[in-house]
């Protein structure tokens, strides 16, 4: 072991008291730490030579430390785990391999089985692998970091992988695991399998959430990483996987504002030599085996452009349960493969997102997926077949219904050139009917087929989407609305129905497409969801109306009865086709609508753009309804630690008085220590002092106070409206109220940064700025903002907003504040007291941001404090109106780059005026 310095800093009095390092630790906790600085490496330490003090440092001698072979091995003592240990490196460099060598690490955690190391931290700086040479089949398996354990924290970490089958980070069983922030990238352009991930980014394996060990020991995941960037990967970015083949093992992840860029390519294979001899399947992130809690949001995917692209998500084996989904959502994914980045030509399939081997509860929502390919073979583009999505669910890996919720996303595939076959949405080998699938309220598009049944795999049956928007965009290639089956492997695509979808830019229910099926009595359905009114001769609903619906085939397809409102809602079919056989003719409907001896029969055509039919009954007296629908549950209930001690912060979104419609009476708020559920929760304690709802769809928020502090709470809502209909319980949270976060008698006292006293700002939403106290990063500042010098009545107030990088932490105020008004404004860190006020007006002038902004990533513009009842114009530099919205009341426009007709528009410059005013502007598109 070399060590130019072993310094323990402990007993040494209040003179030398600067150079203590203070680690913040989790649940609050501050300790004084010990010193080791390493001049030279490799080196071990081990557990047996940490101080006394709850945390160690270990820092590196200059700014850049080189070993030939192993950089840094933090080794257990015999029943002795690592705990307690804080490796800084700042920004310096540790630099390991330079000699050459295989299975070498920069930095790696051993452990003993059954002692798990612990609470340790690694802190900035660069971590590299630099061989003499990266095409070296003897200079292989080298790795950065790594690992496994409890609570191990990597902050702004960078670092290079090199050689052949390099990595940057490899481990991952263990709990509270974080990634947070750094730059990871990779130089391998050598590998030898695919199949075995030998040049991803971050493999982690054999990860398993033990919910018991985890409730007992106060985890919720086994690994969180966020903020990070990988830039150019060889191959997969970030793969998280649970134990291979295990029915019950699934790992539970975080993975969230991350921007994540694949390169795929592998010089070893110029061509095809087996399966797993390529790069292909070069996810950004590939999940195989995860369970409820796992989060995958906020993600940029892209793909490079100088070698074989890219993919987006890969999904395996997901296992949400009823009560809590596997979440993927507001991601954004561009991508696009190339050469080399599959096995051979017959076998160049891109999909963007990936789902298959039978997922269960996963809810994949509002996320934008791009998937682009062309027929070139020199472009790192070529990709002659594509899919936004491609979904499979086969039942060979212990599915029997899927219960998964597709809804609100936006998939694209585009063809770049002729040639190309361009999937939206490809249901491939979906041999077992998904009948609890949910497909709903999706935007698909393409240039070349819209929705694909059956693929290379197998079949697809049992599907039904809901209220889709089938749309092409231009120019198009061969346009086929519905595709089913797949060459001529007669798949067997029965029972698949399409209900309310909405069809534009030439897509139509008529343009079905079939590739040699037989198997299938009815293999694509098109519905319609009657909505029959009754109404009497009064114009008033009529209740209880009995409505027999029967095809122009004789049968009866609804036979109910009339709501309160007077309507029956029942979906229908009104069109199915057959390989060779199809029904153009089912589409006439005779519907009879009888109350006692008075009936009504109307024939109604029912078609893709149809209006609901309404049918009165001459001889009936209508009346008011009356009101038995309750609101809609809550769903999207969440809670912080709040900040006074005893505080919790809520917030959720209003629902309605009818379901979701309207605007509800009265909330009811319970907490408990124990979880809350339909049964016990009148014997959960009651809190008294809640809002009123707001109307449905608003944010609303309510800080709990009184609770003890330090004490785990569950809390759930329910909304009543004003007829005492009550909803359903909502989600259930748990929180800890706030403890005492400041330092003994510690005044520290925020200093405000911006705005100043005195400054008048051009935006109703400003942000405000404080200078941070200090570099620990479990603080968390409090803003306030108050049309009154004493806070009496907050107009704005903050949630715990957590101490951001560099010097300084901001909130920018979700409320609209108004013109011509004095606001003050003051801050708080933690517990201790407010800082003084500063005053500042605004006098706001309409701008947009962000400016450029590329809606291939996600991005909208958003036009911010518009007058109201004023019209926005954007048009062309030549004259040509783009969009125009008028008597705008809600002070913000948002912009998707599209013009009147829904159709994106050019890269380039657009002119945007607030018309019959002075406010103009330029923003700037880019594609």
């Amino acid at each position: 072991m070399n060590r130019a310095i072993k310094d323990r800093f402990r007993g040494l009095g209040p003179v030398v008291a600067a150079i203590f390092i203070i680690i913040a630790l989790s649940g609050g906790r501050d300790a004084l730490a010990g010193h080791i600085v390493i001049s030279s490496l490799p080196d071990t330490l081990r557990q047996e030579n940490h101080s006394a003090d709850a945390i160690d440092t270990i820092t590196f001698s200059g700014t850049k430390i080189s070993s030939a072979a192993n950089g840094l091995m933090m080794l257990f003592t015999y029943q002795d785990p690592l705990d307690g240990w804080f490796i800084d490196l700042g920004t310096d460099t540790l630099e390991f391999g330079t000699g050459g060598g295989s299975n070498l690490y920069g930095i790696t955690l051993r452990n003993q089985s059954g002692y798990p190391a612990n609470n340790i931290v690694i802190n900035g700086g660069y971590i590299i692998h630099n061989p003499p040479r990266n095409d070296d089949s003897t200079i292989k398996n080298n790795t950065c970091f790594t690992f496994s354990g409890n609570n191990i924290k990597l902050r702004n970490v960078n670092m290079i992988a090199n050689g052949w089958n390099g990595k940057c980070i490899l481990g991952g069983q263990g709990y509270g695991i974080e990634i947070d922030g750094g730059s990871y990238n990779s130089r391998v352009d050598y590998y030898d399998s695919r199949c075995l991930f030998d040049a991803i980014i971050m493999n982690y394996t054999g990860v398993v959430f033990d919910s018991a060990y985890a409730a007992a020991n106060g985890f919720t995941y086994n690994i969180s990483i966020h903020g990070i960037r990988i830039n150019a990967a060889p191959h997969a970015g970030i793969r998280i996987a649970s134990t291979a083949g295990s029915p019950t093992d699934n790992a539970v992840a975080k993975i969230y504002d991350n921007q994540i860029n694949v390169d795929a390519h592998n010089f070893k294979y110029t061509s095809y030599s087996g399966t797993c001899y390529s790069s292909s399947n070069p996810y950004g992130i590939a999940l195989q085996r995860v369970g409820p809690g796992t989060e995958i949001y906020n993600n940029t995917i892209t793909a490079g452009t100088t070698y074989g692209g890219s993919r987006g998500i890969l999904i395996e084996t997901a296992r949400g349960n009823s009560s809590r989904y596997v979440e993927v959502f507001n991601n954004n994914i561009d991508i696009h493969e190339g050469p080399n980045a599959e096995y051979d030509e017959n076998h160049i399939e891109t999909h963007a997102v990936r789902l298959r081997n039978d997922c269960q509860y996963l809810h994949f929502h509002h996320n934008t997926v791009v998937g682009s390919g062309d027929a070139n073979t020199e472009t790192p583009s070529y990709g002659r077949s594509i899919a936004a999505l491609r979904y499979t669910f086969e039942g060979a890996y212990g599915g029997v219904n899927s219960h998964n919720l597709i809804e609100n996303n936006h998939f694209l595939a585009r063809s770049l050139t002729s040639g190309v076959t361009a999937y939206s949405v490809c249901f491939d080998a979906v041999t077992l009917p998904d009948t609890t699938l949910v497909f709903r309220y999706n935007r698909i598009e393409s240039d070349n087929i819209l929705m694909k049944y059956g693929e290379v795999n197998a079949g697809a049956k049992g599907i039904t989407i809901f209220g889709d928007t089938l749309s092409f965009i231009s120019p198009t290639y061969s346009p086929k609305t519905f595709v089913i089956g797949h060459f001529c492997n007669n798949w067997d695509c029965r029972d698949n129905f399409v209900c309310d979808a909405v069809y534009q830019n030439g897509a139509s229910d008529q343009d079905i497409t079939f590739t040699c099926t037989s198997n299938g009595s009815l293999e694509l359905g098109l519905e319609r969801m009657f909505k029959i009114n009754v109404v009497g001769s009064n114009g008033l609903p009529v209740a209880g109306a009995t409505i027999a619906v029967t095809n122009n085939y004789g049968f009866i397809v609804i036979n109910s009865t009339t709501d309160r409102l007077g309507q029956l809602v029942r979906p229908a079919l009104y069109h199915w086709e057959s390989n060779g056989t199809d029904s153009t003719a089912f589409n006439t409907f005779s519907i009879k609508a009888r109350k006692n001896s008075d009936s009504t029969v109307i024939n109604y055509t029912a078609a893709a753009t149809t209006t609901p039919p309404t049918i009165t009954l001459s001889h009936t007296t209508g009346e008011e309804a009356t009101d038995s629908i309750p609101p809609s549950s809550i769903h999207d209930l969440g809670a912080a630690t709040g900040v006074n001690p005893g505080d919790i912060f809520l917030t959720w979104t209003a629902t309605g008085d009818d379901s979701t419609s309207g605007q509800a009476s009265a909330y009811e708020i319970r907490y408990s220590l124990n979880n809350i559920n339909f049964v016990n929760w009148n014997s959960a304690t009651l809190y008294n002092s809640v809002p009123a709802p707001l109307a449905s769809g608003t944010s609303q928020s309510l800080t709990i106070s009184g609770l003890q502090p330090g004490t785990v709470y569950y809390l759930g809502i329910k909304a009543a409206d004003a007829v005492g209909n009550i909803s359903n319980l909502s989600n259930i949270v748990s929180c800890q109220s706030q403890v005492d976060l400041s330092l003994g008698n510690d005044e520290t006292e925020v200093a405000l940064f911006y705005p100043s006293t005195g400054d008048i700002l051009n935006t109703s939403h400003p942000t405000l700025t404080v200078t941070n106290v200090n570099n620990i990063d479990t603080n968390r500042y409090y803003f306030q903002v108050a049309a009154d010098s004493s806070f009496v009545s907050p107009v704005a107030a903050s949630p715990p907003i957590p101490q951001q990088t560099g010097s300084r932490t901001s909130w920018k105020v979700d409320g609209r504040l108004t013109s011509g008004v004095n606001y003050y404004w003051r801050a708080k860190v933690n517990q201790n007291n407010f800082s003084p006020a500063a005053v500042f007006s605004i006098h706001p002038e309409t701008h947009a941001f962000p400016n450029p902004f590329k809606p291939v990533r996600g991005q909208v513009a958003t036009f911010t404090d518009i007058p109201d009842n004023s019209d926005l114009l954007i048009m062309t530099v030549t004259g040509g109106t783009v969009r125009h919205w008028t008597k705008i009341t809600s002070g913000e426009v948002i912009w998707d780059g599209t013009n009147e007709a829904g159709l994106p528009v050019g890269s380039g410059t657009y002119l945007w005026y607030i018309e019959g005013s002075g406010n103009s502007g330029k923003l700037l598109l880019i594609r």
